[in-house]
């Protein structure tokens, strides 16, 4: 539950309250599925948590806090090429920052590295996160394996049923936007 606590705390901080704890309470009051895969006993979970709380940091410009989520992302979980995707698209956005601050980037991107080398399982650490990224992305299987559900494709029906919720907030929170910022006067959206 300390994920679903950080995002209404980091939510809070960009809208108001009320609004902020639709947002994080409609995914847990509408499907089963997220609920169950918050409760999982399991590494991943930590790792969301700890990505959750990197993007707050992040937001809130606590870079040391960033760069230690890093860290303990990477060494709680081998699936270290997820912060590292969002340091890399990051990256171009701090030439356009009206105060262009690029160097904790690259402190992530140390962490980043020093979590993969310091992980008690390293190198099966890296070995893990290549065979899964290759399972997930349907690299090197023989023609009819069966790679596990989790990974297979849903009908059309299940996947309306379990996310279409999905779609609506993020469309209702563009909306939001859209109308904070037309209502505002705002010529453009800044990145903060």
């Amino acid at each position: 539950m300390g994920i679903v606590g950080l995002l209404y705390l980091t939510l809070r901080r960009e809208i108001p309250p009320r609004k902020a704890a639709l947002v994080t309470l409609f995914p847990v009051l509408v499907t089963t599925v997220f609920l169950y895969r918050l409760m999982l006993l399991r590494p991943h979970v930590p790792a969301i948590f700890l990505f959750c709380l990197r993007l707050a940091a992040i937001l809130q410009r606590q870079r040391p806090l960033a760069v230690l989520a890093v860290f303990g992302f990477v060494l709680s979980y081998h699936a270290f090429y997820v912060p590292l995707l969002c340091i890399l698209l990051a990256w171009p956005l701090r030439r356009t920052a009206a105060r262009p601050d690029g160097l904790w980037l690259g402190w992530m991107l140390t962490a980043l590295l020093a979590g993969l080398l310091l992980n008690p399982y390293f190198p099966s650490n890296l070995e893990m996160a290549f065979t899964h990224a290759r399972i997930a992305l349907g690299a090197g299987l023989p023609p009819g394996l069966d790679a596990g559900v989790e990974v297979q494709a849903l009908p059309l029906r299940q996947f309306v049923a379990r996310y279409a919720y999905r779609v609506l907030g993020a469309g209702l929170a563009l909306g939001n936007c859209a109308l904070g910022v037309y209502r505002s006067g705002a010529q453009r959206l800044e990145y903060r």
